[in-house]
């Protein structure tokens, strides 16, 4: 794959985790719990009570995460490409991202962005 001299991503910056998750996505916006609005609906409609009760639960985690910024990865992905699962294909998982440049010579600079729209 060819890699360009110099690649910029901008947006907010999310660390996710999990039991078998451990990552950083960055997203264009500020995420909320609208952004997690269809992959909630479509887990809520399943038939198995005990199941939709386990997901308001992991709701609630992910509200708590939200607060600190953090995306807990369980039943729902944020990573997931897939928009019933996670944030859809908006959210870089920057590992992953980062992949096409295994091997190179790199040098990563994180500047903290003032956004007069949302500070």
């Amino acid at each position: 794959m060819k890699v360009d001299e110099k690649t910029v991503i901008e947006g907010y910056l999310y660390p996710c985790g999990g039991i078998e998750c451990r990552g950083i996505i960055i997203f264009p916006r500020k995420i909320t719990m609208k952004d997690f609005s269809k992959t909630i609906q479509w887990f809520m409609e399943d038939t198995d009570a005990a199941f939709v009760k386990y997901v308001k639960m992991k709701v609630k985690v992910l509200q708590e995460g939200l607060k600190d910024n953090f995306l807990p990865c369980s039943i729902i992905t944020p990573c997931s490409e897939d928009e019933r699962h996670g944030l859809g294909k908006e959210a870089i998982e920057l590992v992953e991202f980062l992949d096409r440049f295994k091997g190179k010579k790199v040098k990563i600079t994180i500047e903290v962005v003032k956004d007069e729209r949302r500070n």
